[in-house]
C-alpha cells in the first residue's frame, strides 16, 4: 500500500489530498467507484497511475 510505504497516516494523506480521513478509508476499503477525481489526486501524490494505485 502506497500510503504505508510512504510513512503517511490516513490523516496526513487526507490533508495532502484535500479531503477528510473517511474518504481515504473508503479508498483503502476499495470503495472508489464514486470518486475518480480523488483517485487521480492520490495517484499524483504518490507519482503513480490510477491503474497502479488500485491494483
Amino acid at each position: 500500500m502506497y500510503r504505508i510505504r510512504s510513512g503517511l497516516t490516513q490523516r496526513q494523506l487526507a490533508t495532502r489530498a484535500g479531503v477528510n480521513e473517511s474518504k481515504i478509508r473508503q479508498l483503502e476499503d476499495h470503495n472508489y467507484t464514486d470518486n475518480p477525481k480523488l483517485l487521480a489526486r492520490v495517484a499524483k501524490i504518490f507519482d503513480t497511475s490510477v491503474h497502479d494505485l488500485v491494483e
